[in-house]
């Protein structure tokens, strides 16, 4: 089961470090940057949800980011990660079968739609890993805990 979990994100990281540049990621990845030195929406107009570019941004700090577009790169590897591991959790929880939980990821892999998002430094992923995750949260609260979860997912 490991060695499958292994070859998948394997394969999902060629994909994203071998994606074409987009001109999608140039929204983004600017915004990052000029976080650094002015604030999105009173210095520059950006018009999408704001949580990439400061992850982005953050990421930028970290030893060896010189290149933004290959830290960008290696971000998007590591949400991806998160959310196959996400899914795998999840569909573990409810169907209490670690096989079935990886057909799930297998077939999350598979997807055509998800294949062809995943190589570009978009906020695409974070809002499905975002997603999974409070979908898991509200399945580990329990039946008395999940009217009060509710209300925040």
């Amino acid at each position: 089961m490991a060695a499958v979990l292994a070859v998948t994100v394997l394969t999902l990281s060629s994909i994203i470090l071998t994606g074409r540049l987009s001109h999608d990621e140039h929204m983004y990845l600017s915004a990052a940057h000029l976080l650094g030195e002015y604030s999105m929406y009173e210095d520059f107009a950006y018009f999408q949800t704001p949580y990439m570019p400061y992850v982005y941004h953050w990421a930028s700090f970290l030893p060896g980011s010189d290149h933004v577009l290959t830290t960008a790169r290696f971000v998007k590897i590591l949400i991806v990660l998160l959310l196959l591991l996400g899914v795998f959790f999840t569909c573990s929880r409810l169907t209490r079968d670690r096989w079935i939980a990886l057909a799930c990821v297998l077939m999350l892999a598979n997807n055509d739609i998800f294949r062809h998002a995943i190589p570009y430094a978009t906020n695409l992923d974070m809002a499905s890993l975002l997603t999974v995750a409070s979908f898991w949260l509200a399945l580990r609260a329990g039946p008395e805990r999940q009217n009060i979860l509710s209300i925040f997912i």
